[in-house]
């Protein structure tokens, strides 16, 4: 676990609606759900399970330098 991780979890969208193809409403509402508990925890690893999360936080912070907490 990174306590340290801020920013948001990036998503594949066709991966996503194909891991959630065929459930109901409320599974696909249950599963988001579980995603956003596991970034509120700064659980990477739990979040790098899932095949449709392909990042967390800024990608482009750590190769450039940049990112919204920099700006300031």
């Amino acid at each position: 676990m990174d306590a340290a991780v801020k920013g948001p979890v990036w998503i594949d969208p066709p991966r996503f609606w194909a891991a959630v193809a065929g459930k109901s409403d409320d599974e696909v509402n249950s599963l988001l759900e579980h995603i956003s508990e596991l970034w509120q925890r700064a659980d990477v690893e739990a979040l790098r399970r899932f095949d449709f999360v392909t990042c967390v936080g800024y990608p482009y912070r750590r190769a450039f330098g940049s990112g919204p907490e920099q700006a300031a």
